[in-house]
């Protein structure tokens, strides 16, 4: 019998994990039982398989959670992050509240919020700049914002410290 190994959940679909082990390599996992709820982030220990796949028989305490709540249930998304980046462009259309949602969300988990504006390019953008002006002036509270194009170009994203756990929320979200 091997030894329980660590790792970090980077992927769930339902009730299957992919878990990426302390080693660096992947692997396929299920939860033990149903006494725990799995979110990407989560810090948990995995009891390997003579097949190469795994159990989760245990979840680390969690820093901070980020989840999405309906009448029905509560969907985890995002367990240990650090920062949220929020994504915004003219199309699709956001919601002001939305936005205002994240940065709660990001600041009662103690989390650095950016808010990055995506399709700066498109004729469409000057329509949403007023209203961006006005989440742009908020760096006096302590949240960062950027401008983006609609061709990737990383260069213009705030500078990620290699310490941050991110969650990117949004319909137009950069692929990374």
């Amino acid at each position: 019998m091997t030894a329980n190994v660590a790792g970090l959940v980077t992927a769930t679909h339902r009730r299957h994990y992919a878990v990426r082990l302390d080693n660096g390599e992947t692997v396929a996992c299920i939860l033990r039982g149903r006494s725990h709820a799995i979110a990407c982030g989560d810090v948990v220990e995995v009891e390997r398989s003579p097949s190469n796949e795994g159990t989760i028989v245990s979840v680390a305490p969690r820093t901070t959670l980020f989840f999405r709540s309906d009448i029905q249930r509560d969907k985890l998304l995002a367990a240990n992050v650090t920062q949220v980046l929020g994504f915004v462009a003219p199309d699709p259309p956001y919601d002001d509240e939305l936005v205002h949602r994240w940065i709660i969300a990001a600041e009662s988990n103690y989390c650095r919020f950016v808010l990055i504006a995506n399709k700066e390019d498109l004729p469409a953008f000057a329509l949403i700049a007023d209203r961006l002006a006005q989440c742009f002036q908020m760096p006096v509270l302590g949240w960062e914002n950027c401008r983006v194009r609609c061709k990737p170009d990383v260069t213009r994203l705030p500078k990620r410290r290699s310490t941050n756990s991110t969650m990117r929320a949004g319909s137009s979200i950069h692929p990374a």
